[in-house]
């Protein structure tokens, strides 16, 4: 078990919520087409960590969750939204996620062996993800990709992405479980669950080639150090034992005397 060193106590999640058991096929083409999507719970992107972004600038992401895969549905408002030109694709309009399957944040540092961190630019290619841990990237090509998959469309407001993430992949590490195989072996996550995570949204200017400001799930502008770099602000992912259509069940079948 990793130990965190003194100055880095480990801290409990900023916030969790829960996500439920996908209930039907998802195929990933960046449309929330499926029943997972309309019964999961709605999570707006709506905290300005980087000054800069334009009024219109918004997003929410969805997720949901079987055995073997995290999955997530990422919906943006974004009206000068550039498809990936293939540089540069940590400033460009798309995501950058965070997480820690063990749920071992660090008040101000990250675990530079065990926490990840995936960036995926709207448009780009499953070829174009890329998957660090800590500050060192593992994946970058189709050969290494553990079984990720990713999908964007464009909207009416913007853009979409719809990912697909495997559990075993949170296990990676640069030493000892670096193969899909000892990753799959280490696969422990299980209903009940937390899985540290944050989401941050990126808007692109192509007339300035810059990234003009930023929009996360948890991390704040006044977080010293952000998102990236203290994994002590990052959020909790809950996975419940329920599918989103069994809980609205529930929910709907509640009744509310005067």
């Amino acid at each position: 078990e990793y130990i965190a060193p003194p100055s880095y106590p480990k801290v409990d999640a900023r916030k969790v919520v829960d996500i439920y058991q996908r209930s039907d096929e998802i195929t990933l083409d960046g449309f929330d087409m499926e029943d997972s999507w309309l019964d999961a719970e709605e999570n707006e992107v709506s905290n300005v960590t980087t000054e800069g972004t334009s009024a219109s600038f918004a997003g929410k992401y969805y997720s949901t969750w079987d055995d073997d895969y995290f999955y997530l549905f990422i919906s943006v408002n974004d009206p000068t939204a550039s498809v990936y030109d293939g540089a540069d694709n940590w400033k460009k309009d798309g995501t950058q996620l965070y997480w820690d399957v063990r749920n071992y944040l660090l008040g101000g540092s990250i675990a530079a062996n065990t926490q990840h961190q995936l960036t995926a630019a709207y448009g780009g290619t499953l070829d174009q993800i890329y998957v660090s841990n800590g500050y060192t990237e593992y994946y970058n090509n189709i050969e290494n990709s553990l079984y990720f998959d990713v999908a964007s469309a464009e909207t009416g407001s913007g853009y979409s992405m719809e990912m697909r993430i495997p559990w075993a992949s949170m296990y990676y590490n640069a030493d000892d479980v670096n193969t899909f195989e000892l990753c799959l072996a280490a696969k422990t996550i299980a209903i009940g669950d937390t899985l540290g995570f944050d989401m941050q949204l990126n808007d692109y200017n192509a007339a300035t080639d810059n990234r003009e400001g930023t929009k996360n799930w948890s991390g704040t502008a006044d977080d010293n150090p952000g998102t990236w770099q203290n994994s002590g602000v990052w959020g909790g992912l809950r996975l419940a034992d329920a599918t989103g259509v069994e809980r609205n069940a529930v929910q709907s079948s509640l009744k509310v005397y005067p």
